[in-house]
């Protein structure tokens, strides 16, 4: 018999499902002992075991003390390095320094990782679809200096207004044109580059047995057991994930949708698609101090269909998805006394217990009034007008023998916080909630390509930043920082001019500056060829110097004003 096989039968409609658990007992199957992940199994609390907190005035006392679990970690401590010829630390540096590496040794960059797979998508595209690139033709290929200035054009083409490709490459509108990107390759490479962004989708190669013959890579191949929706981003995904900074008590964690994702990597593909419904990026980041929003980890969550999150967690009696998400997301975080600020997707009465009993971990945030015993007390409470909007005055409700502790706060609406490390004294960290997100927004590459592998390379410029200005600070304290603008400006012509030269010939003259606006035949910039299918408007009345008038007697009134 097996405990997840019978709790699937069980009915969910009952009035007693919350404490629906198997005994503690060993299973034998004959002779031999079954594993039946025994242990100490949590859920929502009945709203018997809360008692409602009265606060005297002017006293802050009431109910059962609570001491948070004791912080052992260290203080937040970036590396002390990444400075130019003169000794001065540099923003792209420290931003390179940042990136994923890839490799059994580390030695592969990210450009490397991502040439080698956009290589691979043009050579599929050009054998099973046919397709011809404009610019890599014959010995031509991608290569990593190349995808370094493909990432440069994605930032100016944000810097610049988010213009077309036919746009940043104008030769007659200044107001159009995008010089730096002109300068550091053709337009056909950055057509041909673009082409190949779904590398990263679930397009099906030509048969496995036949990939080395067919394409000039590598095959990369996710590890067993890896969740459907990450099998192509998976490892881009986890190698972003570098603990390259000690984060100091205080984390934040936090959820946003995807911006795009019903174009990305996964919700297209062969059937059965990944996910239909969306997917939502969940992070986690230091809540306070020189590197506040600095994103220690990020993972896509899958929804529904979530392989990874599809079971039940060893601590739950439900499957509470959200649990055995925060398993892989504070991994890294567990038994040092963190202070982890969460909103209500996550928190519950089963992840405040677990996370203070068998994790080490204080949690605080806002909660779902159906997620916590107490919610139905709050619900009353609110309903009897104990707390009304705007008042900001608290309903505190704690429960009789655990460490939880619910609070109906009267804002601009209803909060509603759990915590499981809080005594009935406090409210004075709500404005930590949610936070993390808003730096980088301005500089978002989703408005070009909505790809995992945008998202995280934007995340890696605000955590750039952060590193930078602490570093700044500490070593050129007399200087002042540059703003991240002019920063994403360094950084922008830094990748436009990686490695040699991708032109063949020269990109010629720029736009001209002024515009002769007295008549609409005039032509600025390149000069235009007489075959071209866009050719300037010339008037059937108009005098052309050396050359005999154009007839008119052969047009009517209206053809002429046509």
């Amino acid at each position: 018999m097996n405990y997840t096989a019978v709790s699937t039968y069980a009915d969910s409609d009952s009035s007693t499902i919350d404490e629906y658990q198997l005994p503690f007992a060993t299973i034998y199957d004959g002779d031999d002992i079954i594993d039946a992940n025994n242990g100490v199994r949590y859920f929502r609390t009945p709203p018997t075991e809360w008692t409602k907190i009265e606060l005297e005035a002017g006293l802050n006392e009431g109910g059962r003390t609570i001491d948070p679990i004791e912080w052992t970690g260290e203080k937040e401590e970036p590396l002390d390095s990444l400075r130019d010829i003169d000794g001065e630390i540099r923003y792209e540096k420290v931003f390179e320094w940042l990136l994923p590496r890839f490799g059994e040794d580390n030695n592969e960059t990210l450009f490397d990782w991502q040439a080698a797979r956009m290589r691979n998508y043009m050579r599929k595209k050009e054998v099973e679809d046919g397709w011809k690139p404009k610019y890599y033709q014959g010995d031509d290929t991608i290569q990593p200096d190349h995808v370094a200035r493909f990432y440069g054009s994605l930032l100016a083409k944000i810097l610049t207004g988010s213009r077309s490709i036919n746009q940043m490459f104008c030769t007659r509108e200044i107001f159009n044109a995008v010089p730096p990107i002109q300068e550091s390759m053709p337009k056909n490479a950055l057509e041909d580059m673009t082409s190949c962004l779904h590398y990263s989708d679930d397009w099906d190669p030509m048969g496995d047995a036949d990939w080395d013959e067919v394409y000039d890579d590598p095959k990369v191949v996710a590890p067993p057991h890896t969740a459907r929706h990450r099998v192509k981003h998976g490892i881009l995904e986890d190698c972003y994930i570098q603990y390259c900074v000690n984060p100091s008590r205080w984390i934040t964690t936090d959820e946003s949708q995807i911006a795009g994702w019903y174009h990305s990597a996964m919700t297209i593909g062969p059937e059965p698609k990944p996910i239909r419904t969306g997917a939502t990026l969940h992070t986690v980041c230091i809540t306070q101090g020189p590197l506040s929003s600095y994103k220690l980890y990020a993972r896509v969550y899958g929804g529904k269909d979530d392989q990874d999150m599809n079971i039940h967690n060893r601590h739950t009696v439900k499957k509470a998805k959200m649990v055995s998400l925060y398993d892989f997301m504070l991994e890294a975080f567990k038994h040092k006394g963190h202070c982890v600020v969460m909103d209500s997707a996550y928190m519950s009465d089963a992840m405040a217990q677990i996370g203070r009993n068998h994790w080490g971990i204080n949690m605080v945030g806002t909660c779902q009034s159906d997620r916590t015993g107490a919610g139905k007390l709050g619900k009353a409470g609110v309903k009897a007008k104990e707390v009304v909007i705007g008042s900001h005055e608290s309903l505190m409700y704690q429960h009789n023998t655990k460490a939880l502790l619910y609070t109906v706060w009267g804002d601009n609406n209803f909060v509603k916080t759990l915590s499981n490390f809080h005594s009935p004294d406090y409210c004075e960290t709500y404005h930590l909630i949610d936070k993390g997100n808003g730096a980088e927004a301005k500089y978002d590459l989703h408005g070009w390509s909505p790809k995992l592998a945008a998202r995280y390379f934007n995340m890696n410029i605000n955590n750039a930043y952060k590193i930078h200005c602490y570093l700044f600070k500490k070593h050129h304290p007399t200087k002042v920082v540059m703003p991240l603008k002019e920063c994403i400006h360094n950084l922008t012509h830094s990748l436009l001019q990686r490695g040699d030269t991708m032109r063949k010939r020269g990109g010629g003259a720029p736009p001209k500056a002024t515009k002769d606006i007295t008549t609409s035949s005039s032509v600025d910039g390149r000069k235009i060829r007489s075959d071209s299918v866009r050719q300037p408007f010339t008037s059937p009345t108009a005098t052309v110097t050396g050359t005999p008038q154009t007839p008119v007697s052969g047009l009517d009134r209206r053809t002429l004003q046509y």
